[in-house]
């Protein structure tokens, strides 16, 4: 019986550590809340008449005993006028959807998206789970801890980068990834030093893949979509037309458009008026199907008010001969 206290004992200790580190490294913070010199309730803090008005029309999405509903959008709208989620920004909105402030605190410390300490005008939130990991992310997180000198959950004394480890940015295609505010960017290790280079700068490089992709796909390039796609009625893009086609849109048949794949650009397929007007008679066909089901429909009704109008005749009939 003592050995196994003693093992519940290390696992509840271990747990409770681990825990504590989780809460102390994280920039949303722990669910308890401790004033401090830059964020308590003395501390105002007001929407801008613009920010404002975008918060009434947030909340006039919602029936007016739901309006409590609105206090997700309304967190980051005061998140994004300020650059955190602090205790004033929380009351404000409280104070907004006519709600406790209690009610605020719970969603404010629930949701990881709300920072509840100050961070960078760059927050930096880098994913090293097991995918990004795999392809490289503790590379990225050198390179990124080495080329700014600061370490995970710490912000650079110019207050423009914080950096932090999060767990799967929904990515995983694109790995590694690193999110910069609202930006989504896959990188490398030079690649990452440039987009630094440029946020320094006061530029804004463009989101999205840096390592050569075009689009969502593996480092290797796309492993799918990578022929013509199907057409309607074979597996094959460029549609083969029969003599009956050429013979009836004969005049057109030369004539060719060419459309662009729309899952890489460099993918491309030709297709001539013939297989346009094949398209369009599939098209025509369901049409009549639908015209034809409506058709039936109406015809069915109207023999329903036919039987009805004779039960009623029935019914007056009988209605009289009983009396």
């Amino acid at each position: 019986m003592s050995f196994v206290n003693t093992i519940v004992r290390s696992t509840f200790n271990k747990s409770t550590l681990l825990s504590t580190r989780i809460s102390q490294r994280s920039f949303h913070g722990s669910s308890k809340h401790r004033d401090t010199p830059e964020n308590n309730a003395s501390i105002p803090f007001e929407f801008t008449p613009e920010n404002l008005n975008r918060a009434q029309e947030i909340i006039k999405r919602y029936p007016p005993q739901y309006k409590k509903a609105a206090v997700i959008p309304l967190l980051d709208l005061g998140q994004r006028q300020l650059g955190w989620t602090s205790l004033s920004v929380m009351n404000a909105v409280a104070k907004l959807v006519e709600i406790p402030p209690m009610r605020v605190y719970e969603v404010a410390t629930f949701y990881t998206m709300f920072n509840r300490e100050p961070v960078g005008k760059y927050f930096l939130q880098l994913c090293t789970t097991t995918p990004c990991q795999l392809c490289g992310s503790t590379k990225i997180l050198e390179t990124i801890q080495n080329h700014l000198n600061i370490k995970v959950d710490e912000t650079t004394p110019d207050g423009l980068f914080t950096l932090v480890e999060v767990e799967c940015a929904g990515a995983c295609v694109n790995a590694p990834v690193l999110a910069i505010n609202d930006d989504y960017y896959d990188l490398t290790p030079e690649t990452t030093k440039k987009i630094l280079d440029l946020l320094k700068s006061g530029e804004i490089p463009k989101p999205g893949p840096q390592s050569g992709r075009h689009t969502c796909e593996p480092p290797g390039g796309l492993t799918t979509l990578t022929s013509q796609p199907p057409g309607p009625d074979n597996n094959d893009s460029t549609y083969e037309s029969n003599e009956s086609d050429s013979n009836e849109y004969s005049e057109e048949s030369n004539s060719t458009v060419t459309y662009y794949h729309k899952y890489g650009p460099h993918e491309k397929f030709t297709v001539t008026i013939v297989d346009i007007m094949k398209i369009k008679k599939i098209y025509e066909c369901n049409e009549t199907s639908e015209n034809s089901e409506m058709g039936r429909h109406d015809e069915i009704m109207e023999r329903h008010d036919e039987i009805m109008d004779r039960h009623d005749e029935i019914m007056d009939r009988y209605n009289e001969m009983d009396n």
